[in-house]
């Protein structure tokens, strides 16, 4: 077992991110020793709640990249940054992190609504569609899998110095980027949580 950077939560040697926080494993992780935890600021609250997680990426992100000069590639990244985030806002999404050609969505924090889970695979739908306009726009085909998972989790800070964030941690994020990556191209995969809210 190795042990999460971020919480020091134990994880199997296979997993990629943690199932305790939902953190992207690193070379801590592997290396099976967790950084040592920062004193927490006595200010800092901790928040348990419902969310839905929604995880999206682009496929044959690496091809693309080879294919392209590196500042071509990285205004189509931000277009589609700029085209996930235009539509998860107005859905009362809130974008926590980008995550290279990536986007880690919570709906249900910061603020809460009674259809989150709906309003989540709207919006999975949404980016679905936006990126295929973006395709028509660029001349490039790009297409991205979802994976959306509802569950507890405990919002908190994370990070260091000057990259610390409020971050979901509990096994819902993970669960979403697990469904992410069973995905096919241009398809959402939405858990049995999420369907049953």
């Amino acid at each position: 077992a190795s042990a999460c950077r971020e919480c020091g939560g134990r994880n199997d040697p296979d997993d990629r991110f943690c199932g305790h926080c939902g953190c992207a494993l690193g070379s801590a992780s592997e290396s099976g020793r967790a950084s040592a935890p920062e004193p927490r600021p006595t200010s800092e609250l901790a928040e348990l709640r419902q969310i839905t997680v929604l995880f999206s990426d682009l496929v044959g992100s690496t091809a693309h990249a080879g294919q392209l000069d590196p500042e071509d590639w990285r205004d189509r990244v931000r277009a589609y940054h700029r085209a996930c985030a235009n539509v998860v806002e107005p859905l009362g999404g809130h974008v926590a992190q980008y995550l290279g050609d990536g986007v880690l969505v919570y709906f249900g924090y910061p603020q809460a609504h009674e259809d989150d889970a709906e309003r989540a695979v709207r919006a999975a739908r949404e980016i679905v569609k936006q990126l295929g306009a973006l395709d028509a726009e660029q001349n490039v085909q790009l297409s991205s899998r979802l994976g959306i998972h509802t569950g507890p989790v405990v919002v908190s800070q994370s990070g260091r110095g000057d990259r610390r964030e409020r971050l979901a941690f509990g096994a819902s994020p993970a669960i979403a980027a697990r469904h992410k990556r069973n995905a096919a191209q241009g398809a959402v995969v939405v858990s049995d949580a999420t369907l049953h809210m």
